[in-house]
């Protein structure tokens, strides 16, 4: 056992955790349960020490350490001069970066020290996973060895403890596997770095309906943050434990600590940050006190930005991987020697700053050089048409007619509009990126999400607000929640106006580690679907892996993601390898219809979007038109009063390059349990070459809007991305409309009484009704729910569209979590087998709050329609159970088209791969 020291030593307390007095200022973690204490040498050799025994006295707490003979001990360390501090593991490890505190604090303790601090977190990341991202074009000299770290703080165990007690023996033989072969390995050619493992924090209970209270979750946490305890004792690593006490700051009844229950906000990450601090330190120096902190930590956030632009380099399929080679192509070299010269010249004013030297406001890269002339390979001349001479230009469907919304001439801010929404007033928000296709090292980026009015109703808007500004690269847009969902990857935005001034004052992270390698396929056409949940794009080459309050989520070369707001709930909704699926729409009895911009294909989306397992992917599936024109990017089906009754219910569709830069036309025909498309004459062409629409949306008039980026070059391809021929001060809105017929009456949301929001739900425009269904989600849960009930009580039986309806007040439960189970029972087995369907990818939704669920699908798999058939064979690949598989099998038995037995298949492959005993998978 060794000697054991009884000598009581003064134990300094912050918050849960508690610390010894070692001399010289060091200390190490010990928290109030009692746990390993490890030791080291200042040459990075790790020595273990025993237990730390935790007692309580009258007078405060005392410690007593068990020690072992042998050279110098430290409680905790002390970083040498220039070392180099690196941080990997989770999102928890990520999202340090984009706060600062930890490393604020670090340089304000150490001022003198001039530490090197590189964060290589990555959302999802595991120990027991392999990292698919550091594969291929994911790979450009961010690995240990190119970092060279003298001290490496490892966060890892909260994606890991989704596996539970099983998953213990694994977790802990990767941990002690990492650890051992960090300590072997002498990155700076002197000596193993110090590993410093942090433990999960602790799942906190948000409070609110929905979402998980995590108790669950914190019992697994306890068990992996023991687990790394364990092998930090076995391997003489640093352990911090975090889980205990913040634990203990999420029961104190303060203000959260993060955004989703396991996400920490800012405010959070800084009581964390200082936890942290303090466990590796000890108590603070006065002198760390009189620091400028604020003014070190935006010092540090500015370095660590330059770092994350190149660690997290967009477009990294082009500027490292697979398509970095061909004609005129430039990978970026240039660009990132001198990005690192400028996170150099960034560290130098972190390290005067803490010093408490003065430093000028501007940064001064000059000494980071400038960067070489790209030659454009775009040798055609390029010649701008005016918004005029544009309109002129376009070729519009009988009976249509095109005008000018708005333009980079009028607002200047309106430069390269790339996504858009309206609002419930009728504004029209719309997404910048001016920074495309990529941040250019010493030209900051400053994309933005403006809002277009048009108060005079002439048809084109007269005003524009910069909500947002200082954006990078907003791909993806949906309004609702009384903010703005901004997709800018590899993260997803919540931005929020809470003063009610009319811009934004507040922007969350809500969702990270999206993949980011090619820009124009990450997190893309964003769009509601009809019960509430966040639709979003990515296509190949992208991988993902997000961590959410349910596990990691992960998809590789083309997805369709779900994200449930109301539960912080994130899926993936359709696991296929699209090329770049930039278009998806529902009708309004909820079926599905998805665009891939790669190839022009459209799909039909129901049976696409069964569930599967990662990493196995949907095959092949017939297209729902023969294609005419590629890229497809955006789309929409027609419906309301100000379209005329022909055109009901076409399938629009953005086209980007010759023979068609425009919006083609498919005319759509139910076909079984699927659809059929028919292309027909386009509603609009243009003769510009620089056109480019790339979205699409029927207005609150009944007008459509076209998005155009507007641009000479989009084949990525084969220009480099620093192209001088790229375009980057263009972008306009164009407004089609039928002539001669009445615009549709603009709907009065905002703002409105329950009551009178419902009644919209009987609108002909799919437009009125989801900006009804968005605003009733800004009411309490309870009073829509009863209002539903009298609403849905005073509807006329005789009604033809009775069953839209009562779909729509279904949709509405949906929105709120409300299940209402006997208007789900009437429509399921209700006359209209549009209806039935829909209900039944409802039912799907709500399978854990509805008792026998599986029966009630069962049922529905005997249906009369094969499309009601289709959605219960769908909705039968997200359960876990042998009577699943059974109901599912039964519609074998059953007539079927190549649609429903594609569906089937997939679905009993799905299960069969879940069922499999483990040696037979």
């Amino acid at each position: 056992m060794g000697c054991v020291d009884r000598r009581p030593r003064r134990v300094y307390t912050s918050g849960s955790t508690a610390f010894v007095a070692a001399g010289a200022g060091r200390s190490c973690d010990l928290s109030r349960r009692a746990g390993v204490l490890s030791m080291s040498r200042r040459t990075g050799v790790w020595t273990l020490a025993g237990l730390a025994v935790l007692g309580a006295a009258a007078a405060g707490v005392w410690v007593w350490v068990q020690s072992r003979p042998g050279p110098e001990q430290v409680h905790g360390f002390e970083p040498d001069r220039g070392a180099r501090v690196i941080i990997v593991g989770n999102a928890f490890a990520e999202r340090m970066q984009y706060f600062g505190h930890f490393e604020t604090l670090l340089h304000a303790r150490f001022p003198d020290r001039e530490l090197v601090v590189r964060n290589l977190g990555y959302t999802g990341d595991e120990l027991t996973a392999p990292l698919t991202r550091a594969v291929g074009f994911f790979d450009h000299g961010h690995r240990l060895e190119d970092h060279k770290p003298d001290v490496l703080i490892a966060c890892y165990g909260f994606n890991e403890s989704f596996a539970g007690p099983d998953g213990l023996v694994k977790f802990e033989a990767a941990a002690d596997k990492f650890v051992s072969g960090i300590a072997a390995t002498s990155y700076n050619g002197r000596a193993p770095p110090r590993v410093v493992l942090v433990s999960p924090i602790a799942h906190e209970n948000v409070g609110r309906p929905g979402f998980p209270d995590g108790v669950a979750a914190n019992e697994n946490l306890r068990l992996y943050a023991e687990a790394l305890r364990q092998v930090a004792a076995r391997r003489g690593a640093i352990f911090v434990d975090l889980f205990a006490p913040t634990r203990e700051l999420m029961a104190g009844g303060g203000p959260r600590l993060t955004v989703n229950g396991v996400h920490l906000t800012d405010a959070g990450d800084r009581q964390v940050a200082a936890l942290l601090d303090a466990a590796l330190f000890g108590p603070r120096p006065a002198a760390a006190e009189r620091v400028d902190y604020e003014r070190l930590r935006a010092e540090v956030n500015e370095k660590s930005l330059q770092f994350w632009y190149d660690y997290r380099a967009a477009n990294g399929n082009f500027v490292y991987g697979s398509h970095k080679v061909g004609p005129g192509r430039h990978h970026f070299p240039d660009e990132f020697a001198k990005l690192r010269k400028m996170v150099a010249v960034r560290d130098r004013r972190v390290w005067a700053v803490a010093q408490g030297e003065p430093v000028p406001d501007r940064i001064d890269d000059a000494a980071s050089g400038t960067l070489p002339p790209v030659e454009s390979v775009h040798k055609e001349p390029v010649r701008y048409l005016s918004p005029a001479e544009a309109l002129a230009a376009f070729t519009v469907a009988p009976g249509f007619e095109v005008n000018l919304f708005a333009s980079e001439a009028a607002f200047p801010d309106l430069r390269k509009p790339v996504a858009m929404a309206f609002d419930a007033r009728g504004r029209l928000w719309v997404t910048t990126v001016p920074s495309y296709p990529m941040y250019l090292p010493g030209e900051p980026v400053n994309d933005k999400l403006l809002i277009l009015e048009d108060t005079k109703g002439s048809g084109a808007a007269d005003k524009a607000t910069v909500f947002a500004d200082g954006l990078y690269l907003p791909t993806g847009l949906a309004l609702g929640d009384g903010g703005a969902y901004v997709g800018c990857p590899p993260n997803l935005w919540f931005l929020e106006d809470t003063t009610g001034a009319g811009t934004c004052d507040r922007r969350e992270r809500i969702l990270t580690g999206f993949g980011n390698a090619d820009t124009h396929r990450s997190l893309v056409n964003f769009r509601w679907g009809p019960g509430g949940e966040l639709y979003f794009n990515e296509g190949v080459y992208i991988y993902s892996q997000v961590e959410t309050p349910y596990g990691p989520r992960r998809s590789f070369n083309g997805a369709i993601n779900r994200f449930e707001p109301r539960t912080g709930r994130f899926d993936v909704h359709a696991a296929f390898k699209f090329g770049n699926p930039w278009g998806h729409v529902w009708d309004r009895w909820g079926q599905e219809l998805v665009a891939d911009a790669a190839d022009g294909s459209s799909y039909f989306a129901t049976a696409l979007s069964g569930q599967t397992d990662y990493p196995r992917k949907h095959p092949q599936i017939k297209e729902l038109h023969p294609k005419q024109w590629r890229p497809v990017c955006g789309a929409a089906l027609v419906s309301g009063r100000h379209f005329p009754p022909d055109w009901q219910g076409d399938y629009l569709l953005n086209n980007t390059m010759q023979p068609l830069q425009g919006v083609a036309r498919v005319k759509l025909a139910d076909d079984l349990s699927g659809f059929a498309g028919t292309p027909a004459e386009p509603l609009l062409k243009s003769a510009d070459p620089n056109f480019r629409p790339v979205d699409v949306q029927f207005g609150p008039d009944g007008a459509l809007y076209v998005c155009d980026w507007h641009d000479p070059i989009i084949n990525y391809i084969t220009y480099s991305l620093r192209d001088p021929a790229r375009d980057k001060t263009h972008g306009r809105i164009w407004r089609v409309t039928a002539k001669g017929r009445p615009l549709a009456p603009r709907p009065a949301v905002a703002g409105a009484a329950v009551p009178a929001l419902l009644d919209l739900l009987k609108a002909p425009e799919d437009h009125t009704r989801e900006q009804a269904r968005t605003e009733l989600r800004r009411h309490e849960a309870g009073t829509v729910a009863a209002a539903v009930e009298k609403w849905v009580v005073g509807l006329d039986p005789a009604d033809p569209e009775l069953a839209h309806h009562l779909l729509e007040a279904l949709w509405v439960c949906q929105h709120h979590g409300a299940v209402n189970e006997p208007l789900l029972r009437r429509l399921l087995r209700g006359p209209d087998a549009r209806a039935r369907a829909a209900a039944t990818r409802v039912l799907g939704a709500w399978r854990d709050r509805v008792p026998d669920a599986v029966l009630l699908l069962r049922a529905q798999v005997a249906d009369e329609h094969p499309r009601v058939r289709l959605e219960a064979v769908r909705a039968l690949s997200f359960f876990r159970t042998w009577d699943a598989r059974d109901a599912a099998a039964a519609a074998v038995a059953l007539p079927q088209d190549d649609t429903l037995r594609y569906a089937i298949q997939e679905t009993l492959a799905t299960l069969d791969e879940r069922l499999a005993p483990p040696g037979e998978r």
